[in-house]
């Protein structure tokens, strides 16, 4: 007698003989079995990790600027993890705010209700534009809010009358974010390469970053370096078609792969010259280097905001709504937290202190690595700074990506000095050039900026020791 086919078993026979994956929401619906949530000893073979096969520290609590460790090690936490913990970790204002918000409610559908405390956090950013800014739209990350941002680019032109705009220009080095419609507008090859066949690649099209280090020539100077640049979006506008470039995407500060690097000055007015003559939106991605640095949630919750000025919500308002909303937009909790990291910004008066520690960690570093053989330039602003690292300091030429000079030193600074920092590459030609970067809590005494700038030192000085 053959078994009988239910539905469960059926489905239990598919999911082991397909190649098949399967997406959840982690939703409180009872489904879970008590032997599956009672059974932790193969927890971590379970878990599918960022590099499948590597060994990963275990974490038992973070508190401060430091990560320990189940190992016993403590981790001082010179990142922010990737520029996100900006308040250091378990900031007892963040939680207090996170308890207080879970007491009254978590999760309400956006699709039929708004909350205090988004509208709150939606109020406080909006003001801190200085009337530049007229709306707020609070999403789960940076990758989404790029989304976001790509949808309402493309909403704006369509309402303005101009349907045939659906391309878009970034530039080289950047990157911005995991998502399809970001990495299709994202300049990093290593990146991209992965998924570059079923990437949008026809909607993107690149320039040159700015990069004054790399890219400006020798005699020019910054004013004809940025005219040659702005001259150079005109000719890639034109070349596309006029009439089919909807935005201009960059970041203002590259962070994940570029290493901090700062615009010169005059370079962002004259892209924003540009995109007005074309009628083209300029969108400034800054994931990484907004709120004085990095993140509105400082690591106590996954947020992020999209704000837009008057002139693209206007037309945005001829169709009555947007499509896209996704589930977790606009959380309470998330929310809340983000009001309570920026009251912290201002009852301590961090922008300031950012930026005075900013200006010492800039002479620190440069007195203890600027003349070191294997740093090409130190670049970034406040508490964000990237380390450019060289094979030849007279000709800048960078390592072959083939010896993970960044992978080995943030391993190593892990490993053996118990600080964490961030790597990245390819902002040379989308594959090759290694950079380091800093992204300390805003928090961190001139004590803590020695030992991270110390710590740094010897780090760069062993790694490079026989190279």
């Amino acid at each position: 007698m053959k078994p009988r086919l239910t539905q469960k078993s059926l489905q239990k026979r598919t999911l082991h003989n397909l190649s098949t994956i399967s997406i959840r929401g982690l939703h409180t619906n009872g489904r879970l079995q008590k032997s599956t949530l009672g059974n932790t000893s193969t927890s971590e073979d379970a878990l599918l990790k960022r590099v499948f096969n590597k060994q990963y520290p275990i974490v038992l609590k973070a508190k401060g600027n430091y990560i320990y460790l189940d190992d016993g090690r403590k981790i001082f936490d010179a990142s922010g993890g990737a520029a996100v913990s900006c308040l250091g970790h378990s900031q007892p204002k963040l939680i207090k705010a996170l308890t207080k918000q879970s007491k009254l409610a978590i999760y309400t559908s956006p699709a039929s209700f708004i909350n205090e405390a988004s509208v709150l956090l939606c109020t406080k950013l909006v003001l801190s534009t200085d009337g530049l800014m007229h709306k707020c739209e609070l999403v789960e990350s940076g990758s989404t809010g790029i989304e976001s941002g790509l949808r309402k680019t493309l909403s704006y032109q369509v309402n303005s009358g101009r349907p045939s705009r659906t391309q878009f220009i970034s530039r080289k080095s950047s990157y911005h974010g995991i998502t399809q419609g970001a990495l299709s507008v994202s300049g990093n090859l290593a990146r991209r390469l992965p998924y570059l066949s079923a990437l949008q690649s026809s909607n993107g099209h690149l320039v040159s970053d700015c990069y004054e280090y790399r890219g400006r020539l020798l005699n020019e100077s910054i004013p004809m370096y940025v005219a040659r640049l702005k001259q150079e979006l005109r000719a890639k506008i034109i070349e596309v078609g006029v009439d089919k470039v909807a935005g201009f995407i960059i970041e203002t500060v590259v962070g994940a792969s570029g290493g901090c690097l700062v615009p010169v000055p005059g370079y962002l007015k004259a892209m924003q010259e540009v995109c007005e003559e074309f009628y083209i939106i300029l969108i400034k991605d800054e994931v990484m280097s907004g709120m004085g640095r990095t993140g509105l949630g400082a690591g106590h919750a996954s947020i992020g905001a999209v704000m837009i000025n008057k002139k693209v919500y206007d037309k945005l308002l001829i169709q009555g709504s947007m499509q896209g909303s996704q589930t977790f937009h606009g959380l309470a909790n998330s929310s809340a937290v983000g009001v309570a990291v920026l009251n912290t910004f201002e009852s301590l008066d961090l922008m300031d202190k950012v930026q005075r520690n900013g200006i010492y960690l800039k002479k620190a570093l440069m007195s203890k690595l600027g003349s070191h053989p294997n740093v090409g330039n130190i670049n970034g602003i406040g508490h964000f700074y990237g380390i450019d690292l060289v094979k030849n300091r007279l000709s800048k030429e960078p390592f072959s990506r083939d010896l993970k000079v960044s992978e080995g030193l943030v391993n190593l600074s892990l490993s053996k000095y118990n600080m964490q920092i961030y790597g990245g590459s390819g902002f040379v030609d989308g594959i090759r050039g290694d950079h380091i970067m800093i992204a300390p809590s805003f928090l961190c005494s001139k004590k803590d900026l020695n030992h991270i700038v110390d710590t740094l030192t010897r780090l760069i000085n062993e790694y490079f020791k026989d190279k």
